[in-house]
């Protein structure tokens, strides 16, 4: 029984070692990946190419300056100007006031309130 313990406790530590050696091995491998260069650069001051094309084209879709530095992380900073620029386009396509109104009450403060109402039970008549 204590042999067989022994063995176990070898295999263990076998495998660890293997997990290891493997997980340096592909760290080393994927060290020359350009994916990896660029996630080791991160703090680099020359900006990624991929962050240039998709600002220019929020800037483009959104017909303004990209956000503040202290807001640039906050999605709702990028997010609000492009929904505020399409919410005008579809209020000035409304045809009938009908619809304007329908917009206007889709877009306003508390709209989607009763979602968070607790149900109550049938009343009894």
């Amino acid at each position: 029984m204590k042999k067989i313990k022994n063995n176990n406790k070898k295999y263990k530590i076998i495998i660890i070692i293997l997990i290891i050696i493997i997980f340096f091995g592909l760290c080393c491998i994927y060290a020359h990946s350009p994916r990896c260069h660029a996630i080791a650069q991160f703090g680099s001051t020359s900006p990624d190419p991929a962050i240039t094309r998709s600002t220019l084209a929020w800037s483009a879709m959104a017909n303004d300056v990209e956000p503040v530095s202290e807001r640039r992380h906050i999605q709702k900073a990028w997010d609000g100007v492009v929904i505020l620029k399409q919410q005008n386009s579809l209020l000035l396509k409304a045809t009938s006031s009908i619809d304007q109104a329908g917009l206007l009450a889709a877009v306003s403060a508390h709209t989607g309130d009763w979602l968070h109402a607790a149900p109550i039970s049938e009343t009894q008549q």
